[in-house]
């Protein structure tokens, strides 16, 4: 199963970069531009994926076949690009198309990707496909059938909106946002508050007394056990209520 998952994600990593390619080209940019959006494109997601979860280093930093692949998209379709140029003008309204086929590879294969990896951390069915889908708390308005970005192109990003004034830190800088609220970062993060206030706690034996062994995936093993902490953990998460 895990030789199959890696070569689906490969495969992934290789649409989003032809992707991520395609609108660079688009955009007109050079080589270091496409090379440079088209693996963001493949990898991002995945890495913010990795650490929500608990999987550190993110798997991208411990096998380079996914830079390598993503790379290696790029570059063919900078070069085929390059050497026909004059069809690629021709044909742009078609390359949104082509694109849409790209992408739509790309997030087939990472939706399953996401809930495989989401599966041994939760048995909790809406977190797992919630994983599986996307990698934060996110959002966005459509008026008139056009996407409105706002001044600072995140307009209904509601993963940062302030719900709590003053509230936990959030990994975008500010404090108190619903990410920082609704997220396996925020499991996380009450597990190690509950493994220095609760000696006595099941989170404490489950990571052999180690802080740095701490994943979303342990408050719901000590539920599992019958650890009232864990439990605790899980329902204000996984219930979370602004």
């Amino acid at each position: 199963m895990e030789d199959v998952m890696f070569v689906l994600e490969l495969i992934g990593a290789a649409a989003f970069a032809v992707s991520g390619a395609m609108v660079a080209i688009e955009k007109k940019a050079d080589i270091f531009g496409v090379l440079f959006l088209a693996v963001t494109t493949a990898l991002g997601g995945g890495v913010i994926r990795d650490v929500l979860i608990g999987r550190i280093p993110p798997v991208m930093f411990v096998s380079y076949w996914y830079l390598l692949i993503s790379v290696v998209a790029a570059l063919a379709v900078f070069i085929d690009a390059y050497l026909r140029s004059e069809k690629y003008k021709l044909h742009l309204d078609k390359l949104d198309a082509v694109n849409n086929v790209f992408d739509a590879i790309g997030l087939a294969v990472f939706t399953v990707s996401g809930m495989n990896a989401a599966m041994p951390v939760s048995d909790n069915v809406i977190l797992v496909l919630f994983v599986g889908m996307c990698t934060g708390v996110g959002g966005g308005i459509i008026i008139d059938g056009k996407i409105y970005t706002g001044f600072n192109h995140a307009a209904g990003e509601m993963g940062h909106i302030t719900i709590r004034a003053g509230g936990e830190p959030c990994a975008c800088g500010r404090k108190g946002c619903l990410e920082a609220y609704a997220s396996a970062t925020a499991l996380i993060r009450e597990s190690k508050r509950a493994f220095q206030e609760h000696p006595d706690c099941m989170i404490r034996t489950l990571c052999d007394g180690d802080l740095n062994k701490i994943n979303a995936k342990t408050p719901f093993d000590a539920k599992r056990a019958g650890d009232k902490i864990g439990a605790e953990i899980v329902d204000i998460i996984t219930n979370f209520k602004a």
